[in-house]
């Protein structure tokens, strides 16, 4: 991995942490934050999943 590319990471986790920073302050546990995190980026997964799914089921057929 180069420079840019950790950077780039980097920045990702510091969002990361700001948003559990934000959730905590709404009164849940820095877990419980977490916890909702991953579930937030699980589901967003799932979507994209789906959706490859979809496009690639699509290839297949008109080809």
């Amino acid at each position: 991995m180069n420079q840019k590319e950790w950077k780039k990471m980097n920045e990702h986790h510091k969002k990361q942490i700001e948003v559990i920073r934000e959730i905590e302050a709404q009164g849940f546990t820095t877990q419980e934050a977490a916890t909702l995190l991953v579930a937030g980026e699980l589901s967003r997964l799932n979507e994209i999943m789906d959706y490859l799914k979809r496009w690639v089921f699509s290839l297949w057929r008109d080809s």
